[in-house]
Order: C-alpha cells, then structure tokens, then sequence
C-alpha cells in the first residue's frame, strides 16, 4: 500500500509538472505574438541607459500592430549605419516607435524625406529629457553626428529637482538586470508581461512622474535658472561636436466629445521653455500645428491605435509621418533650401 501510494504522489507531482510546463509554452507563444519587448542590457558606451539585445524580435498587439527587429547596436532601425552619420535622432519611447513598423516610424522616413543625409535613431523606452541630457554627451562621442542632434520631448514643463541632479552629475541611469536570474526569467515571454507590471508598478510608486509635477501658478525665478542651466547642457555638447541642437515637442493630445483637439500643455512654461531655448541657440519645434493640421484636414490623431482609446498612447504612423515631415521643412528652412 505504501508503495502504490508514494507512485501515486509522484506520477501526480509528473503531471502536474507536464502540465506547468506545456501551460508556460503555451502562454510563452501567446505572449511572444501579442506583445514582447525581449531584454534590455547595460550600454557601455552610455549614450543611453540600456540599449535591446542586439539582433532580437520585438512583436506587438497590444497597442498598434508591428514586428521589428533590433539593430547590432540594441536600437529600432532597419539597418545599423555603415556610413557618416548626419543626424542623430534622441528621445523616449516615441522615438523607439516599436509600436509601428520600422518603415513607418519618424528615423526611417527622414531618410526617405532627406537623401542627402543620414538619420540614426537612438530613441529607446524610459528616456525622457532628464536621461536624454544626461546621456548626450556621451551620444555625441559615440555616433558623431556631422549637422544635427534632434531630441524629442512630449513635456515641457520640467522638474527642478531632477533638472538639478542632471547638472549636478548626481542623476541615475535606468537599471537594467541584465546578469543572474532575472535576466534568464526574462527571456521567458509569459514571464516578461509579469515582469513588466511589477516592474512599473514599483516606479509609480519610488519615481516623480512628470504628471505628478505641481503646477505652480508663478513661475519663480529659480526655476528660469535651473531650465537654464538644464538647457546648456545641450548646447554645450553640440557646440563641441559642431552640430545643431534640435528640440521638438510632441505633446499629447486630448479629444473632446464634441470633436475638438486640445493638448496637455501648461501655457506658462511652454513660453519659458520657447524662450529658454531661443536664448540658447537651441531650434525649438512645436508639433502641436503640425499636429491641428493632421486633425483639421484628416481627420486622425497623432497618438493612439484602433486597439487602444481614442489619442491615448504612444505615435502612431500618422503622428512619426508628421514629424518626419515637419522637421524636413525646418531643417531645409535653416539651411535655405
């Protein structure tokens, strides 16, 4: 009888072991398909935090539909640059544009846009203009970029406590876990969703987001200087490298039930924020008309996807066509053509 009853215990352990198994394979496709982002690891050069896995799929349903594949240096191009690079493209994951296809997103049409230059595009998740500034230095040593550095940001209404550490040298880069065990659970797709979540549930709670920024009626003094001084930043590093420092500001975008297209911006500090870089030397673009006229004359958003709400989430094709466009006519405007 004990005998019987201890094969028992292990054939029902076997089974419920199998079973484990053929679930987490089973969820492991559903998840690669739907939605993985794969792995992100240390960048030595820092001119970001992290890049991907060199060579690795992205695939997405869950917000817009694509399939891309990582370039040899961790980044969303098509292919990795061979020749001089003209411009190089910086923001977050609006610029990484993984939710599109990469002949759709804002680095591969400027050089459809623009042949006589080559863009590379260094966008990746998480980084907003605080790592941005801090990494730029670093970019430019990497990619030497002949004509132009574009940063992309959808806020312009900034932290002084996190523009202080940026200038104070004191700012932290993004962690990746890229040794040990979590790297290995990583590479399993059912478990990166979980990840995920805990992951970005744990940074709303430790990090300031940039909606949780007070919204000050006065903007003091204090505050010119550090965005100031935030801003130089910038425009050190391109002078050093020769190149042209480019912001652009994409914001979101808001669409009442009746049909009209407003965008979160605070008046106040887009102003100082315009003036702030024209003090500087620094080309400050706008998206908002290119993105009213994107509305008013098609009738479609910048932001957002058929399986996601109306203009929430990241660019969709429509908004990285935009763009692509919009900076194509500064740029030949600057240079008289």
């Amino acid at each position: 009888m004990k005998t019987t009853s201890f094969k028992s215990i292990v054939i029902w352990f076997l089974k419920v072991f199998a079973a484990s198994i053929i679930s987490l394979a089973v969820l492991s496709a559903i998840s690669y398909f739907y939605s993985y982002t794969g792995i992100h690891i240390t960048n030595p050069t820092k001119s970001t935090d992290y890049t991907w896995l060199p060579g690795q799929k992205m695939n997405n349903m869950k917000e817009g539909f694509s399939s891309v594949k990582i370039d040899i240096n961790g980044f969303n191009n098509l292919e990795t640059p061979n020749q001089q690079i003209d411009i190089l493209l910086m923001g977050s994951s609006h610029m990484e544009a993984y939710q599109v296809n990469q002949y759709e997103n804002c680095g591969f049409l400027l050089n459809e846009l623009m042949t006589e230059y080559y863009t590379y595009n260094i966008g990746i998740s998480g980084h907003t203009i605080y790592r941005i500034t801090d990494n730029i230095e670093s970019a430019l040593n990497k990619y030497t970029p002949s004509k132009y550095v574009v940063i992309e940001t959808n806020t312009v209404q900034l932290d002084i406590d996190l523009m202080n550490e940026v200038i104070s040298g004191e700012s932290t880069p993004i962690k990746s876990h890229d040794s040990g065990l979590l790297f290995y659970l990583q590479k399993i797709p059912a478990f990166k969703p979980l990840y995920n979540q805990l992951d970005n549930w744990i940074k709303t709670k430790s990090n300031k987001e940039d909606n949780d920024i007070p919204q000050e009626t006065v903007i003091t003094n204090e505050y010119r200087l550090i965005l100031s001084d935030f801003l130089k930043i910038t425009v050190q590093e391109a002078n050093k490298h020769g190149v042209t420092p480019i912001i652009f500001y994409a914001p979101n975008e808001h669409l009442s039930k009746d049909g009209k297209l407003t965008f979160e911006t605070d008046e106040k500090y887009f102003k100082v924020y315009k003036e702030t870089c024209e003090e500087l030397g620094i080309v400050f673009i706008d998206m908002s008309h290119s993105f009213f006229e994107l509305y008013n004359n098609n009738k479609t958003l910048a932001h957002g996807f058929s399986n996601t709400a109306v203009g929430v989430g990241h660019l969709n094709r429509y908004g990285h066509s935009k763009i692509a466009e919009t900076l194509t006519a500064e740029i030949r405007k600057m240079e008289g053509r």
